[in-house]
């Protein structure tokens, strides 16, 4: 345990490496919120729902798969909402600098499977 007068309180810029890394993202996180939001909430979404209505395309998804089966397309609306309800709530759970990972993570996946899904429709037309 350190005494108080142990604890570091220097700023963004006096740190290095990665911490210094870390609190320049931080500077951007609702950025980052927003490229989650675009990227994972509304160009998966928007590309399944595409997908699944005009393309010759399944969801493989481990649990959006069987949800879509089961209720339909509202399903996917409703796991869009929970995960980020879900993640809104870790990330308020975890301190400042490093819970800017969260929203980087989601922007990182949401563009991943948005490309993905875009490359698969367009093979479907082929």
């Amino acid at each position: 345990m350190q005494s108080p007068s142990a604890v570091s309180h220097s700023s963004p810029s006096e740190e290095s490496g990665a911490n210094a890394l870390v609190y320049r993202l931080a500077e951007h996180e609702r950025r980052f919120w927003l490229a989650a939001i675009i990227w994972y909430g509304f160009g998966d979404t928007a590309t399944t729902l595409f997908g699944l209505t005009y393309a010759d395309v399944a969801e493989v998804g481990p649990i959006a798969a069987p949800m879509l089966e089961t209720y339909g397309l509202l399903a996917l609306l409703i796991l869009k909402v929970a995960f980020f309800a879900a993640a809104g709530i870790a990330w308020y759970g975890i301190s400042r600098p490093t819970r800017v990972g969260i929203p980087i993570a989601i922007t990182i996946v949401g563009t991943a499977v948005t490309v993905w899904n875009a490359f698969v429709i367009l093979l479907s037309f082929s």
